[in-house]
């Protein structure tokens, strides 16, 4: 074998590793949620990677996501306290969320095994849905899958339909996951499930954004117009795009704001040695900044092809 074909089969076997284990924390967790009298749904992980992938080694997943009824919250963050979480952060929003709504999910973080629970109130873009309906939705029609030897709830088709389009965001490119999750729905996912999960878009009053995000992935934009889905981007998509815009995009918006002369002395600064120095970690002496200048000519073929991505994207989101 290989060193090439070695070091692959060592990743396939570490990845298999890691989905089992965050299977056993899942499982971990829900079962210590049921036996505190607390329904949770396990969102993705095992619910997408079974239903639009052949192998389990296709798809691999890191974390845990759970939704639990939001009268049930407080209860369920003593519970992951019990098992040693800690709560680290709440999953910040791209753009400020309309009237100081809460993130969607708090992230905790166990420090003995590097276990990761995303305790979700909502779904992505539903932070704005009224307290409680995300959840009645979701728990409604939930299916049942077989996780190590027990039973967990997860969404339905319709859910996971609509939950997968969700999770894109604007600065995922192509053969990310979140972007092959989705072009795997597109081709596989039967038309009636996608006429519910658009149903259920319109009533959270989210069918702009499921519109928009479809169109960024082949086949999306037809399916969109299928259902009758606008693809013209909303505002908060757009500012989520432009905060994540590669440094040549940011350069161009500077050079059209100011002119031409303002644009030659952005560039010069951008390419003065000092900046160049600071860029790339360059020690003193001319032989160090020719060999940083070198690395930053050569970074260039990438910078423009993320620059010419990120104009495309910025021309479907309009």
């Amino acid at each position: 074998m290989t060193s090439e074909g070695r070091r692959a089969t060592e990743d396939r076997i570490a990845a298999a590793g890691r989905r089992l284990m965050v299977d056993h924390q899942a499982v971990e967790s829900i079962g210590a949620l049921a036996a505190a009298g607390i329904d949770a749904v396990l969102l993705k992980g095992p619910a997408v990677a079974r239903w639009l992938y052949d192998r389990a080694d296709e798809r691999g997943y890191g974390d845990v996501d759970l939704l639990v009824a939001p009268e049930d919250r407080a209860a369920a963050d003593g519970v992951l306290r019990g098992l040693g979480y800690e709560p680290v952060a709440s999953v910040a929003p791209q753009v400020p969320l309309p009237g100081g709504a809460e993130p969607h999910a708090q992230t905790w973080f166990r420090r003995r095994d590097g276990a990761t629970v995303d305790l979700h109130r909502c779904l992505h873009h539903t932070e704005h849905v009224v307290e409680g309906d995300v959840w009645q939705e979701v728990w409604r029609d939930h299916v049942q899958l077989d996780l190590a030897g027990t039973i967990v709830a997860v969404p339905s088709a319709r859910v996971r339909a609509l939950h997968v389009v969700l999770h894109l965001q604007a600065k995922d490119q192509p053969g990310s996951r979140a972007w092959t999750d989705l072009e795997r729905a597109i081709a596989r996912v039967e038309r009636p499930v996608w006429d519910e999960a658009a149903a259920l878009a319109r009533r959270w009053e989210i069918a702009a954004e499921m519109g928009s995000l479809l169109a960024l992935v082949p086949g999306g934009a037809a399916l969109a117009a299928e259902l009758g889905l606008d693809t013209v981007a909303p505002r908060s998509l757009v500012q989520q795009h432009r905060r994540h815009a590669p440094s040549l995009a940011r350069l161009e918006l500077r050079l059209r704001g100011g002119g031409v002369r303002h644009g030659f002395q952005v560039v010069a600064a951008k390419a003065s040695p000092a900046q160049v120095r600071r860029a790339t970690g360059a020690g003193s002496g001319t032989a160090s900044l020719v060999r940083a200048y070198g690395q930053r000519v050569g970074q260039l073929p990438a910078m423009v092809a993320d620059w010419w991505r990120h104009r495309r994207r910025a021309d479907r989101l309009r």
